[in-house]
């Protein structure tokens, strides 16, 4: 065999396991982790304790002073949080019109969660820091739907499919 014949020979091989091995990255990264994400909640076993029921505890909130308060938790590298942004500006626009006040909570500063949530283009004027393992939230995104006594109602985690997002807004009316 020639060393031509070899060299192209161990080019081939090299690029058979370069495409294996981008393969496994695009499946892995992409393909089962947005698959996964769009599971509907009653059959996957969310990433939350946030049980109907339990109490939200978050200072300064008079959650009497409404019915219901939808509560958004993100995170500014969360990749899904940026995917559902155009379904968060939907929502949003919608527990306005309904009179429905929304709260963000993040585990970034302040500061930084407000610009993350302009970013998103996002209109929550009451955005916080909060540690979300403090609040028994283990993902994000997560849409809260509380009461007026701060229980929790509602919630999903993860980009909901358009079947779930239409849930969402037909929950707070």
């Amino acid at each position: 065999m020639s060393v031509h014949r070899k060299l192209e020979t161990a080019a081939n091989i090299a690029i058979i396991v370069v495409s294996v091995l981008l393969g496994w990255v695009v499946v892995t990264k992409f393909m089962i982790s947005t698959r996964e994400s769009a599971i509907a909640p009653s059959t996957r076993k969310t990433a939350s304790q946030l049980a109907v029921g339990r109490k939200v505890t978050l200072s300064d909130v008079n959650w009497e002073a409404n019915r219901r308060t939808l509560v958004l938790a993100l995170r500014k590298d969360c990749r899904f949080c940026d995917e559902g942004a155009e379904f968060y500006r939907k929502l949003v626009g919608h527990a306005g019109k309904k009179g429905i006040p929304v709260i963000a909570v993040l585990p970034d500063q302040e500061a930084d969660g407000r610009a993350y949530v302009r970013t998103l283009g996002l209109d929550i004027q009451n955005v916080r820091q909060a540690d979300l393992k403090k609040l028994e939230i283990a993902g994000t995104p997560m849409v809260i739907v509380v009461d007026h006594q701060g229980a929790v109602e509602r919630a999903w985690l993860g980009k909901l499919p358009p079947r779930e997002e239409e849930e969402v807004l037909r929950t707070i009316g």
